[in-house]
């Protein structure tokens, strides 16, 4: 059914118009007083991949997750809290760069983005709404979590990312400009809200970043932005690529794919308070 139509309304807009093992140990250590220990593993953390692709393509970044890891282990955090600060750091740097993406980069980042979103909602859907604040704070917890699902990624993700860093450096595309075609977006937007369990459907809405985001808005954000991306891949990829990059803004993250396509119902956007690391 889905694919149905995806089919009909594509025909109608064309007609119309390695880990195989942690890189830092994550277990929780409370605190790490010994000095020569502490500068130790913070040269292996920055060695996590893909800090050394970014380090060379990406010195200005590089040298601000090195500071933020500095920090962080003179506050004696975890080594999966400094992996988890890493990753997160890391994915912000990926984004911040995916207009640059070729086609193929491009589609591999959605892949990513999805797989993360889906695996995070599963995981802590009370707080998954944090990973798509481009500077957001994570909890020790989330942060945590996260190291370990990057840990599991395969030896093949990190090469895939690398390459995808050195050519948004070297040989970038061009952005893509302008508005996604209406009725692609409807018909993204209508697969988006039907993959949802029912039961979350009442929570997607604007989010006033006074107020507390509740566990439901939380997931219900998430796998409305998951199922955004999954309808988006479902396109040819050139057409998949340039939606997604109309309907991107880099600045802030993963949240503004789904900003533009909410209930039509819905006069204002998914709003959400960036702040610093």
């Amino acid at each position: 059914m889905r694919k149905a139509i995806v089919t009909l309304l594509i025909v109608a807009a064309s007609s119309g118009a390695s880990f195989a093992k942690p890189p830092i140990a994550l277990h929780v250590v409370p605190s790490r007083p010994a000095v020569a220990a502490a500068v130790s593993l913070d040269r292996a953390a920055m060695t996590t991949r893909p800090l050394p692709a970014i380090k060379a393509y990406f010195p200005q970044e590089y040298r601000q997750i090195a500071t933020v890891v500095e920090g962080a282990s003179r506050a004696h955090q975890s080594d999966g809290e400094i992996a988890g600060t890493i990753s997160r750091m890391s994915n912000a740097v990926m984004g911040a760069v995916s207009p640059y993406y070729n086609t193929d980069n491009t589609i591999e980042y959605m892949v990513i983005s999805r797989d993360m979103l889906k695996y995070i909602s599963a995981e802590m859907p009370d707080e998954c709404v944090e990973f798509m604040r481009p500077d957001g704070r994570l909890s020790a917890a989330a942060r945590v979590k996260l190291a370990a699902m990057v840990a599991k990624q395969p030896a093949w993700r990190f090469d895939m990312i690398e390459a995808s860093l050195k050519q948004a450096a070297t040989v970038p595309s061009q952005p893509t400009s302008g508005t996604p075609d209406p009725i692609i977006v409807q018909a993204v937007r209508e697969i988006a809200i039907q993959d949802m369990p029912e039961s979350l459907r009442p929570y997607l809405h604007p989010i006033d970043p006074s107020q507390r985001v509740s566990a439901q808005e939380s997931e219900a954000a998430c796998r409305y932005t998951s199922g955004v991306i999954d309808a988006t891949l479902q396109l040819p990829p050139e057409q998949a690529v340039a939606t997604f990059k109309q309907l991107s803004r880099p600045a802030r993250g993963l949240w503004s794919v789904s900003e533009r396509l909410l209930p039509s119902n819905q006069a204002t956007v998914l709003l959400v308070a960036t702040r610093n690391p």
